[in-house]
């Protein structure tokens, strides 16, 4: 049983409708959203940040130097899961729409999907891995997922992939350790 308080913060960023702003209205949607993000996180102090709709983008199909709409805040360690992409789980017509919207190149690459911003001394654990406070797990992301994915993909919110992200964590708390287990659906 947990004892105490774990606070935790959900946020829908609407990632897609940044994707459709134009230019020069895109990058002042951004710092906003990531000075609210940090503004937030000061306030409420979350343990855990649960974020959807995330996107990360390249104006040349650069997937490995996609930019991030959010800014990793200091403390907390960023795992996002990304659910459709112009590559993998893709849908001409939702992407075309970003495109011609935005005002983005026809070879654009774009993801959206969900993460996870937990706070550096809160250990995150697969749940066949034994926790240990104060250890990382040794693989770079501890999130488990279980994929729902309809087998017609129409680019349209009904037909999008879903899916459940799980965190297990452990830390101390006031009353000793708290293992709890946080999830996106």
């Amino acid at each position: 049983m947990i004892e105490g308080q774990v606070q935790v913060l959900n946020w829908n960023v609407a990632g897609a409708k940044y994707l459709e702003l134009p230019l020069g209205k895109r990058e002042e949607f951004r710092r906003r959203l990531n000075l609210t993000l940090q503004s937030l996180i000061e306030t409420d102090r979350p343990a855990i940040v649960t974020i959807q709709e995330v996107v990360r983008y390249h104006e040349d199909d650069n997937e490995e130097d996609a930019i991030h709409v959010i800014d990793v805040p200091d403390g907390y360690d960023y795992y996002p899961l990304w659910f459709i992409d112009t590559r993998h789980q893709s849908a001409k017509g939702k992407w075309d729409k970003v495109r011609e919207m935005g005002g983005w190149s026809a070879n654009s690459f774009f993801a959206q999907g969900n993460a996870f911003l937990i706070k550096k001394d809160i250990s995150a654990f697969r749940v066949f891995d034994l926790p240990r406070l104060n250890h990382r797990c040794q693989i770079a992301n501890p999130i488990e997922v279980v994929k729902l994915e309809s087998g017609l993909y129409l680019g349209t919110r009904d037909t999008e992939p879903r899916a459940a992200m799980i965190a297990h964590l452990a830390a101390r708390g006031e009353n000793g350790h708290f293992h709890i287990s946080a999830e996106i659906i």
